[in-house]
């Protein structure tokens, strides 16, 4: 396994995301395109995020590192490992009783969203 403490692991994802997360938006510019982050799809994020998972943890053997990124996608793709901040249910039901549309949006699995609106809803 990695010797990384949490605090060097938390540095190196920092700067993994803006690496592997930043190629992506200047490829999309230099293409052309007008949107600050470029389309994606379930194909695209999950190389990007098996970038990141690969910089950041680049002192595993490198056979370990596909059964590693395979468990932190499943387990980031459970939806008890995600949460709201602890005011957003309030907040979504005042917004919802001044009669506005409230909803989610996310570049993440979409049955995580939709089991989450399930919860504040149920709170």
């Amino acid at each position: 396994g990695s010797r990384l403490t949490g605090d060097e692991v938390d540095r190196r994802f920092r700067q993994a995301v803006k690496e592997h997360f930043g190629q992506r938006a200047a490829s999309a510019n230099a293409a052309g395109s007008e949107l600050t982050r470029p389309p994606t799809n379930d194909d695209l994020e999950r190389s990007t995020w098996q970038a990141v998972v690969r910089t950041v943890f680049a002192d595993i053997d490198p056979a370990r590192q596909t059964p590693l990124f395979d468990r932190l996608w499943q387990h980031f793709a459970e939806p008890q490992n995600w949460a709201f901040f602890d005011d957003a249910a309030n907040v979504w039901r005042q917004l919802q009783r001044r009669g506005l549309l409230v909803g989610v949006a996310s570049n993440w699995h979409p049955f995580v969203i939709l089991l989450n609106y399930y919860e504040v809803e149920h709170r």
